[in-house]
């Protein structure tokens, strides 16, 4: 296992915003497909109605595709939370579906369903700003990691809520309490990161990337074997912080998400930066190495279990 190095702004560089919004990938090098007035590109209707799809994005009078699926993201320079805009499209597995979205007040918000293709986008009322409409985009992982986020101030009252696609290749979720002056990480290793959402204003200038955090997948052993013993391996000249991590959640069952697991640490092999050895001989369910600080290398886990 080997993370990528820390990019901080990876996925959006430095903004700051005054309400509770999404936060559109923009300008980072992790970011792709972001197109805020790909479907719309400034519009204030008189009236309730079809709105004309004209942007960049626009394929056809009847049909938008992107390349993946994307969340819809709306933003209006005045006051539109008294209307609501709905969506109609259909998602990657070809279902029609429809997403009805309070309009936003000065800043970005959008759908709560992903589209890979949008048929027309209707307006309840008449507009009261200049509106536009595009893709969220999305951020891509180099490798499977967890997502940082930045700021220079207090913003631990603030709440950021992530949707993407994990390691497993599933959609996920995970909440993580805002920085205060620092970088805080999240304990998901995203493939794909499609949206973030803040749960009210942000006061400080803050950054959204790619965290130099990384854990391998759970590795489930037989919790009525034996004594389990663990090498790890660091490449030649590596440069990187480990530990071993253990559980006795049940990572098999139906439905768990990598974050569902009730985690602890080693007794020993932990803040690592050479080569280790470890063992339990008390029963667990399953084990995982985390990269805690990267700069370089590669680490590779041995896992050998006794026969009772």
């Amino acid at each position: 296992m080997s993370p990528t190095a820390l990019d901080r702004d990876g996925f959006s560089t430095t903004q700051t915003y005054a309400g509770a919004y999404d936060i559109i990938f923009r300008s980072g090098g992790l970011a792709g497909g972001v197109d805020p007035n790909g479907l719309v590109t400034s519009s204030t209707p008189s009236a309730a109605g079809t709105m004309a799809m004209n942007g960049a994005l626009y394929t056809s009078s009847t049909l938008t595709e992107f390349a993946s699926e994307r969340y819809i993201t709306i933003y209006s320079d005045g006051n539109d939370s008294g209307v609501t805009f709905t969506i109609n499209g259909t998602n990657k597995e070809g279902h029609v579906i429809t997403d009805i979205v309070t309009g936003p007040n000065a800043v970005s918000t959008s759908s709560a369903l992903k589209f890979l293709t949008v048929t027309n986008i209707s307006i309840s009322g008449a507009g009261t700003g200049a509106i536009i409409i595009g893709s969220m985009g999305i951020g891509t992982m180099t490798t499977p990691g967890a997502i940082a986020i930045y700021s220079g101030g207090d913003e631990d009252d603030i709440t950021f809520t992530v949707y993407g696609v994990d390691r497993y290749g599933k959609d996920n979720s995970e909440t993580i309490t805002g920085p205060d002056n620092e970088t805080v990480t999240g304990a998901v290793d995203w493939t794909i990161i499609q949206k973030v959402v803040a749960s009210g204003a942000v006061g400080n200038a803050i950054e959204v990337g790619s965290a130099d955090v990384v854990f391998s997948q759970w590795i489930p052993v037989d919790r009525y074997g034996g004594d389990i013993s663990i090498g790890c391996t660091i490449s030649s000249g590596a440069s990187f912080t480990y530990a071993l991590q253990h559980t006795f959640s049940d990572v098999q069952a139906a439905g768990f998400q990598e974050d569902d697991a009730n985690v602890f640490v080693h007794a020993t092999v932990t803040g690592e930066t050479t080569s280790q050895d470890g063992s339990y001989s008390t029963p667990i369910t399953a084990v995982r190495a985390a990269i805690t600080s990267f700069v370089s290398g590669t680490l590779t886990i041995d896992i050998v279990q006794s026969r009772v």
